[in-house]
């Protein structure tokens, strides 16, 4: 297998993944950010229902974040194979924001769940890190190989 569909592997099958995290309803959804809170809990963290709600807060907008940085990653990955640093970064950026738009706009048929845009706008944030990692990396890689040339 080329490092070209290694790429669109892994792009295609995290979407995948995205894609079914969100069709998962209201309850399963809440109960997978419940786990993390739960350790925390197990962990010695005792919080108050304040507290809670902030820390569910920041689970679930951790995961949005963490997930679409990965993504990005990913799809910058597939773009670098046909395109120089910038027109993959703005390829992925432009792709990935697309993708997140879809993916709340398929939240709003799931029960349970609701699309919004400030998700998209968190999301973004994940997004602006995994195209800024992938851009150094990648810069940094393309730089070492031209020093060895």
């Amino acid at each position: 297998m080329t490092k070209r569909n290694i790429s669109w592997t892994l792009m295609i099958v995290w979407m995948a993944f995205i894609f079914y995290m969100s069709s998962k309803n209201g309850n399963d959804s809440n109960e997978m950010s419940n786990v993390v809170i739960n350790t925390l809990r197990y962990m010695g963290i005792d919080e108050n229902r304040t507290l809670q709600s902030i820390l569910t807060f920041l689970v679930r907008k951790s995961a949005h974040i963490l997930e679409y940085c990965i993504l990005a990653w990913f799809i910058f990955n597939v773009a670098k194979e046909y395109n120089n640093l910038i027109a993959s970064s703005v390829f992925t950026l432009i792709l990935s924001v697309l993708y997140a738009t879809t993916d709340e706009i398929h939240q709003l048929y799931i029960p349970g769940r609701s699309g919004k845009m400030t998700d998209v706008l968190i999301d973004s944030i994940g997004i602006c890190m995994g195209v800024a990692i992938s851009y150094f990396v990648h810069k940094r890689i393309y730089s070492r190989k031209k020093i060895k040339d």
